[in-house]
């Protein structure tokens, strides 16, 4: 359990490429984090390779992940493409 003044959202972001994506460096990536009041909203955008093994992505899409500050979880994993 967390709250909001210990809860990173960049490194909740991180624990969940690093399980999912191992390969995926996310140093270069421009990622935006939104306070939106309980929940943080962070977007990037992937690379080509990104999701090809499980979600078929093409480059271009974006995922938005939502994340709960009490919690400090991933509580919403939206998948966008252009």
């Amino acid at each position: 359990m967390s709250d909001a003044t210990t809860c990173n959202p960049i490194a909740v972001l991180e624990r969940f490429h690093d399980e999912r994506f191992p390969s995926f460096d996310l140093s270069d990536k421009h990622i935006d984090v939104v306070d939106r009041g309980d929940v943080w909203t962070i977007t990037y955008v992937t690379p080509i390779e990104a999701f090809d093994e499980d979600k078929h992505a093409r480059e271009g899409s974006f995922p938005i992940l939502v994340v709960d500050k009490k919690s400090c979880s991933i509580v919403k994993l939206l998948l966008y493409q252009d």
